[in-house]
């Protein structure tokens, strides 16, 4: 875990493989997915009655998906710009697991030929009335979001991908955020400079 402004974050890794037995990934099918021809390596947390459970699966044509919650709502305190029974949004960590997930992405495309772009879709519940908050001195100013659900879909290039992957991981915050703040953009420039906190040297 590391700290900010008091503020403990959650840092579990997306795609996780668990070692505990009964939430140890495993492979399966879905009736709904190709008819319930494709197998999917399948993690998931919500059979071991965890209070952050989430949900994930990883085809072997490519695809993959996860469902998570929003970590702002276990912090072990409310962040102080944001009033006791509210919830908020915190653009870092969307941009951490976004960043993670592009990064999965382009590790999983290396292992297919003549791969041209990669599609992702990203979509959030649970928006309405939260507020942004950066846990930094200066706060821009925010407003609370009045609607409950954003979904963006983007192809991009598996050469952008690979080359600039800060410019990939603001293309896909930047809708969410617009929710909160519709007067700043999320810039590649700002996920750089959050980015390095979150990947180790050598990776």
């Amino acid at each position: 875990m590391s700290t900010a402004s008091g503020l403990r974050l959650a840092q579990q890794s997306v795609f996780y493989p668990f070692t505990r037995q009964e939430i140890s990934p495993r492979f399966n099918r879905d009736t709904a997915i190709d008819d319930g021809d494709t197998d999917f390596l399948e993690g998931s947390t919500f059979e071991a009655g965890s209070n952050r459970g989430e949900f994930w699966r990883i085809g072997l044509d490519g695809r993959a998906s996860i469902l998570r919650p929003f970590d702002e709502d276990v912090y072990e305190r409310v962040p102080p710009d944001i009033q006791e029974g509210d919830k908020c949004f915190d653009p870092r960590i969307h941009l951490r697991d976004i960043m993670e997930v592009v990064r999965h992405a382009r590790a999983g495309a290396e292992e297919f030929e003549d791969v041209t772009n990669i599609c992702f879709q990203l979509e959030w519940l649970g928006l309405k009335g939260r507020c942004t908050t950066t846990h930094e001195r200066y706060q821009q100013k925010t407003y609370p979001a009045s609607s409950d659900w954003r979904r963006h879909y983007d192809s991009l290039p598996f050469a952008l991908v690979v080359g600039d992957a800060p410019e990939v991981v603001a293309r896909l915050l930047a809708p969410v955020y617009r929710v909160f703040n519709p007067r700043q953009e999320i810039s590649a420039e700002y996920v750089r400079h959050y980015m390095d906190s979150f990947i180790e040297p050598g990776t």
